[in-house]
């Protein structure tokens, strides 16, 4: 691990980060759509990594490959378009599908590039333990920002247990709402409707730090200043430039600003008003 160089660690924590979310983006699609379509929109994660390689790595795709993707596709946005007559929740839960497979066709082919020059162990090692790594920063930001009742609750959907009486009325009180019926229901937009904005935030806010940090530090610090301003944690990575400096250096930047600014705000406004928002439109 000591005589690895710095690209290559970064690289393979950049992996480990889309492999931690591809897992946390599937496990929401599991509790928003049924397990059939879940599953078969994830293993178009073969398809990503296809255009992936061809895009920016220069590889050859056969004619064959190509027929065999559109094939695919189509048949990705007919389950999508059959879920969206099945219920509430559904169509937004083939999205996040379709997030989770992206995301781990990026852990693939960042995988892949390391791994030419990484023994199995070392790369094991920094894959999995920047994965795990993520996983509980981001989890802790996003508790303080959901709320502990709301992951709890989530988890209680994920694992199929009903809620109790006493349960419900915690998670009521929790949420300020005066629906006690619609727990679940209300839960899985406030799930969806995160994972939907962060991830949104991410990509807009990349085309402006990859460009400026490079794709492994551009990706991360898309990730995770989206998901801080979303929760209004206030976290900020920006010291790297000069100590306490924050965004100030991207002042001029209205990408940057109004990204930030919109999910600070939409974070903050609450959960009930995206129910309100989604009945009464």
């Amino acid at each position: 691990l000591l005589g690895v160089g710095k690209g290559l660690v970064l690289l393979s924590a950049l992996s480990g980060v889309f492999l931690a979310l591809h897992f946390v983006l599937w496990f929401e699609s599991l509790n928003q759509t049924s397990v059939a379509s879940s599953t078969t929109i994830v293993c178009t994660e073969v398809i990503w990594v296809c255009i992936g390689y061809w895009l920016f790595l220069g590889g050859k795709i056969s004619g064959r490959a190509m027929a065999a993707i559109a094939v695919t596709l189509l048949g990705s946005v007919l389950i999508a378009l059959a879920d969206s007559g099945e219920g509430e929740g559904h169509l937004e839960g083939d999205i996040l599908a379709v997030l989770a497979a992206v995301c781990s066709a990026v852990y693939m082919l960042f995988g892949r590039s390391a791994q030419k020059k990484l023994s199995t162990t070392v790369y094991t090692y920094l894959v999995y333990g920047s994965c795990a790594l993520v996983l509980v920063v981001i989890c802790l930001i996003q508790v303080g920002g959901l709320g502990f009742m709301t992951i709890a609750t989530m988890f209680s959907m994920l694992l199929k247990r009903k809620m109790g009486l006493r349960e419900k009325e915690i998670m009521v009180e929790s949420i300020n709402t005066e629906h006690i019926g619609a727990i679940r229901n209300i839960t899985g937009k406030i799930i969806a409707g995160t994972a939907i904005f962060e991830g949104t935030g991410a990509l807009l806010l990349a085309t402006r730090f990859i460009p400026e940090f490079g794709w492994a530090k551009g990706i991360w610090y898309s990730v995770f200043h989206s998901v801080s301003a979303f929760c209004n944690a206030g976290f900020d990575l920006m010291g790297i430039r000069e100590p306490y400096s924050s965004f100030v250096s991207f002042a001029d930047d209205w990408v940057i600003i109004l990204t930030l600014s919109a999910l600070i705000v939409i974070g903050g406004i609450g959960f009930l008003v995206w129910d309100d928002i989604s009945v009464k439109k």
